[in-house]
């Protein structure tokens, strides 16, 4: 096995089995119009720049699938404060 160490064999390839990354527009292609998630009757989000409610039924974000479930990725100028 020493011969192997040397050789830098016992490590594993980096970079030549490697699963690329998913770029956001791999994100994009992949989600469907049942991903896009909207307020509801509850007031929870909020518009960043002007700190006003959401309206019942606008786009707040997107849920993704990740290794842990699913995720709701806000769009960017909407932020979540719940008042429960």
């Amino acid at each position: 096995m020493k011969h192997l160490r040397t050789n830098n064999l016992t490590r594993p390839p980096f970079n030549k089995f490697a699963i690329p990354q998913a770029t956001n527009k791999d994100i994009i292609m992949k989600s469907s119009s049942l991903d896009i998630i909207c307020a509801s009757e509850y007031e929870e989000f909020f518009y960043k720049n002007s700190n006003e409610i959401v309206p019942e039924g606008e786009p707040v974000g997107v849920d993704i699938d990740t290794d842990e479930g699913v995720e709701l990725v806000l769009f960017s100028n909407i932020y979540w404060n719940p008042q429960y």
